[in-house]
């Protein structure tokens, strides 16, 4: 992902200004997880952790699809991009 340093960004730069947020890039670096293990593994509820999965999300930084568990279904969430680039404007 290719970025601008301008005001369109700020929910990508908003979505990496968290501990947890960033935590949870680094979780789903490896594999993909559904919102109880990511809440699970940072010590925060399923609730508090959709907040932070929508963040992601809204960045465009991570995705999620339904699937069916055992106990019904779950958001699974994978990271949709490798890398973010930020563009600084040129001096002028």
């Amino acid at each position: 992902m290719k970025i601008r340093a301008e005001k369109d960004a700020l929910p990508i730069f908003t979505a990496l200004n968290s501990d947890i947020r960033l935590k949870v890039i680094g979780l789903l670096s490896n594999h993909d997880m559904n919102i109880k293990q990511l809440a699970d593994s940072t010590h925060v509820s399923s609730a508090v952790m959709t907040q932070h999965i929508r963040k992601l999300e809204k960045a465009g930084i991570i995705v999620s699809r339904p699937e069916k568990g055992s106990a019904g279904t779950q958001k699974v969430c994978s990271l949709a991009v490798k890398s973010i680039e930020i563009d600084f404007p040129d001096r002028t």
